[in-house]
């Protein structure tokens, strides 16, 4: 205990520059932010995953079923508190990202989805990123039904020993298959998430991954450079 005590101070006095910090529960004012503005994006963080890749650079912390429910519930707060600032402006984009979204798909998402619906003018459709290792047909089936379009599934790479490099719990013969049940799917996109520039990655390899994004279907490529920390 003392150990996480000492950690907590030292961190406040870095990030703060003082040795005490005060935490307040109180609504910001925000009212002065919406000024001007008649239309807003939303965006929704899920920042859970079943592994922690060293290349991700965003906010995540492996998942937990008991997180995830408490962490749902201190969004549909947070909800509460923008949709009584934003009231009947449209809402014209809606992307869900993470860490990986469909952790959550049977431990807060659709709750939160509801809140959001039900809280603000939605006027547009949900787009959301996924994991290969997510998308059996009935989890796929749940996607739909929850309302998402548009599916951005994070492949990474398609030989397997850059997936071994990289970690990734899966093999390409299963993320193929993955987005294929995607695009069968019917979804109105299927994104397909890919990393270049991987360790020892050759020309003659990319070429094999262009045609092998084409040979599956999806209807958009989005493609990252990797990098580390």
């Amino acid at each position: 205990m003392w150990l996480q005590s000492f950690v907590r101070s030292l961190v406040g006095r870095l990030f703060t520059k003082t040795s005490h910090l005060v935490l307040e529960k109180k609504t910001p004012l925000l009212e002065s932010s919406f000024q001007g503005i008649d239309e807003l994006g939303l965006y929704l963080h899920i920042p859970f995953c079943r592994q922690i890749c060293p290349y991700c650079p965003y906010n995540k912390e492996l998942y937990h079923p008991d997180t995830a429910q408490r962490y749902a519930r201190a969004v549909k707060r947070e909800i509460d508190i923008y949709s009584n600032v934003v009231g009947q402006r449209p809402v014209t984009s809606f992307y869900i990202g993470g860490g990986t979204p469909t952790t959550m798909l049977y431990s807060g998402l659709g709750e939160i989805l509801d809140h959001v619906f039900r809280a603000f003018n939605m006027q547009c459709e949900i787009h959301m990123e996924s994991h290969p290792n997510d998308l059996s047909a009935d989890n796929l089936d749940a996607i739909a039904a929850m309302g998402v379009q548009h599916l951005s599934i994070g492949v990474e790479a398609l030989q397997d020993h850059h997936l071994k490099t990289l970690h990734r719990p899966y093999t390409v013969e299963q993320a193929r298959a993955a987005v294929e049940r995607a695009v069968h799917k019917g979804f109105k996109c299927v994104n397909t998430d890919i990393l270049f520039a991987l360790p020892h990655q050759t020309d003659a390899e990319l070429k094999q991954v262009a045609h092998a994004l084409v040979e599956m279907g999806g209807g958009q490529v989005a493609a990252y450079s990797i990098f580390t920390f």
